[in-house]
Formats: structure tokens, sequence, C-alpha cells
């Protein structure tokens, strides 16, 4: 290797994980489980597509009624 150039190895250049903040990023870290996703329905999905067509981002009363409709929890 030339001065001012220091060589890496195989493994620094393959891994692709940093540490960032003293955590590990690497693939087998323990992580907070996803919430489960919600399975909707057609009829929910057309309601919501029809909705942000009109207007990409719902007020909040806006987004109350729609889930009231949909019977949805404001989360989902």
């Amino acid at each position: 290797s030339e001065p001012g150039f220091s060589s890496s190895t195989e493994e620094e250049e393959t891994s692709g994980y940093e540490s960032e903040g003293g955590r590990s990023l690497s693939p087998g870290a323990p992580k907070e489980p996803a919430p489960p996703r919600t399975a909707f329905t057609a009829e929910q999905i057309n309601s919501l597509e029809r909705a942000f067509k009109r207007n990409a981002y719902l007020g909040a009363q806006d987004k109350a009624e729609l889930c009231k409709r949909l019977n949805l929890s404001d989360k989902q």
C-alpha cells in the first residue's frame, strides 16, 4: 500500500454495517417487532385512493371522518 492510503480487508469492504451512536446496525441486532399489517378491503382501498387523489394531506378532521366511515383507527 502507498503512504497516506490505508488498506482495508475484504471483511471491512463487504460488511456494509457501521455503528451509529454506539448501536450496531448488523442484521442480527435485536429490534422492536413491527405492528401487524392492516389487510384493507377493496372498498377501503377505493375510498382511501379517492380521498388522497382529492387531497394528499388530510387534516385531522378529514382523517377522523374517513377513519370512522371506513371502520379504521387513526393509526391504520
